[in-house]
């Protein structure tokens, strides 16, 4: 499968900003 460069940098981001939210959740808790 290919994929649309845009829509790739954009699932990298987000991935990134979810794994920063849950190493911020699990140094809260």
């Amino acid at each position: 499968r290919t994929f649309n460069k845009k829509f790739q940098s954009k699932a990298l981001e987000f991935d990134k900003a979810l794994a920063t939210l849950r190493m911020k959740f699990s140094i809260e808790k």
